[in-house]
């Protein structure tokens, strides 16, 4: 009660400041303290911060010239109410006034301050599934940052962008982007920036299946978070790390991180994060067949969800209480939630059809119909049609994959993606570019000794080996079978001959370890340079490493032979 008569002294105080800014009595003083309680009060109190800051912007914006003499302060204004606005998760509303504060800082020529404002605008447009807006943003910021040589701008803008693709679904190069980041981020001193990238990464590794890497970077975001009070991001990293721990199997940790979200979200009123972390809770109690504490949360999940656009779980709310009635043998509202799930499904999906592939996995709704009989049966048709649409989409996520599903590089077609770009910019500027091609001797000989699971795991440990050796601008991937290849940008016939000499070093050192036996392996490296010849292509460069490699094999194999044009 103590707390609630502090809070009521308080919105007084701020109104009676209000009304004396609006009769004009020592308006910068007034201003200066009203602008400061909200900065105070915009990470625990964001409902009362929109307020004053909707009262503050009123104010200042009846008067041209009390505008004009105070557009520092409504610029300010304009970005506490975003992030107010962002804290609710009310996204729509967060964008208008980081837009209005962009709009205002355009006219200050002030480009780091309008880059940075962007970069929440971008994030606005994620969260709304906006994503060729938010691509587009970022890449402009991107531009900026690089000819302001704002190294911070840049890392953050990095990780706006490996989010976006993380959203797409496209885990491997938002990997790539991530990494970009933190190498940045790392020497900028500013935590915040550090936690964010942190908990993407956790996200992105969770995607593709690296859960002690997630769980490191999750656990760090949600340190850094809690150090520099920053509750709203903590309570979300606390959901992401249950997450990894769920995906891990670890459920009382799972449900301990989901729990401490929960404790966040409803001291602070974060009611977007507190819809989240029920229903996290409720998923784990489904599992766990606690059907009544299930149902509890999920129904509470669903209340706290129901008015807040593109909540992330509402649609799942309804398929679990689906799946939680019909495992009760409550038909009717099973019924009720399953056709409440797919409508809303439907809706979302198609809306993002142009942006996302998972439009491919629900596209239908279920007929309304009285008799139980009849919903069942048309019930059971649904779910039959749904896991066909989910494996079209699966197949069609699986073609569109960049990685080898074996050994978890780059594969051949994506690799000649990256490396015709890198090839033509190399040539546009003149830069020289080397490729090294390396296959593995007498592996038929491992496959018909241990046969071919045994095969598959010296492969992948190989493929490992190699993308420790590489530098993170250098592109390796499985050439086919047991062949490799890297291409190497703004790279001499020198140096990439050291690196070959690492790799190669690195594979034949020591044998590769599977389950149950240790192996030797060999391996004959051939390495090529375009050198000074621009009209070289990529296709050639290929073949000449190739015959580099094919006279390694003649002269004896486990060995490394460069390309020299009068020796070829």
């Amino acid at each position: 009660m103590a707390r609630f008569r502090d809070g009521n002294l308080l919105m007084e105080k701020q109104i009676a400041l209000l009304s004396q800014l609006k009769g004009g009595a020592d308006a910068r003083q007034t201003l200066e303290t009203l602008l400061q309680s909200a900065q105070e009060q915009h990470i625990t109190k964001p409902h009362t911060t929109i307020h004053l800051c909707k009262q503050i912007g009123e104010a200042l914006t009846v008067s041209p010239e009390l505008s004009k003499s105070h557009q520092d302060e409504l610029i300010q204004t304009y970005l506490l109410l975003g992030h107010s606005y962002r804290t609710i998760c009310d996204h729509t509303h967060a964008l208008s006034a980081f837009q209005q504060a962009c709009d205002l800082l355009q006219t200050t020529e002030n480009q780091a301050a309008v880059g940075a404002c962007q970069i929440q605008i971008a994030e606005m447009h994620i969260r709304l599934d906006n994503f060729s807006e938010a691509l587009l943003v970022a890449y402009r910021v991107l531009d900026t940052a690089q000819q302001l040589r704002d190294k911070n701008l840049e890392g953050q803008t990095l990780n706006t962008i490996g989010l976006i693709y993380l959203e797409l679904s496209e885990p491997a190069r938002a990997l790539s982007f991530l990494h970009q980041s933190v190498d940045i981020l790392e020497s900028s001193g500013v935590p915040e920036n550090l936690a964010k990238v942190n908990d993407n990464f956790c996200l992105t590794h969770l995607n593709m299946g690296a859960h002690d890497k997630a769980l490191v970077c999750g656990q760090q975001a949600v340190t850094i978070y809690q150090e520099i009070g920053r509750y709203h991001e903590m309570a979300e990293a606390l959901i992401h790390t249950g997450q990894v721990y769920h995906a891990k199997g670890d459920l009382p940790r799972a449900l301990k991180s989901y729990e401490h979200a929960h404790e966040i979200a409803c001291t602070y009123q974060y009611q977007c994060h507190d819809g989240t972390a029920l229903f996290m809770i409720g998923r784990l109690q489904v599992e766990q067949q606690e059907f009544q504490e299930a149902q509890n949360n999920l129904e509470q999940s669903l209340r706290l969800t129901r008015s807040l656009r593109h909540h992330p779980t509402y649609g799942e709310c309804h398929r679990l209480l689906s799946e939680l009635f019909a495992r009760q043998k409550k038909f009717q509202q099973a019924l009720k939630h399953h056709q409440l799930y797919h409508a809303h499904i439907h809706h979302q999906y198609t809306k993002d059809f142009s942006s996302r592939v998972k439009v491919l996995e629900l596209a239908y709704n279920l007929e309304t119909t009285t008799k139980i009989s009849e919903a069942l049966q048309e019930q059971n048709k649904a779910l039959r049609e749904e896991v066909r649409l989910r494996k079209q989409a699966q197949a069609r996520l699986e073609d569109l994959s960049r990685l080898d599903p074996l050994t978890g590089i780059y594969n051949r077609r994506y690799f000649f993606e990256l490396a015709e770009r890198e090839f033509t910019r190399s040539r546009r500027y003149a830069r020289q570019v080397s490729v090294i091609m390396i296959d593995l001797d007498y592996f038929k000989a491992i496959n018909d000794t241990h046969g071919h699971a045994v095969g598959d795991q010296v492969l992948t440990e190989i493929a490992q080996r190699i993308e420790e050796c590489v530098r993170k601008v250098d592109i390796a991937c499985r050439y086919g079978g047991e062949e490799f290849l890297v291409l190497l940008p703004e790279t001499g016939l020198a140096e990439a001959s050291v690196l070959a000499q690492r790799i190669w070093n690195t594979l034949t050192s020591h044998p590769t370890s599977t389950k149950k036996l240790t192996i030797p392996v060999q391996a004959s490296i051939g390495v090529a340079c375009t050198g000074e010849d621009t009209s070289i292509s990529l296709d050639e460069l290929i073949d000449e490493a190739d015959k580099a490699l094919y006279r390694a094999k003649d002269l004896g194999r486990n060995r490394i032979e460069l390309f020299i044009p009068d020796k070829a």
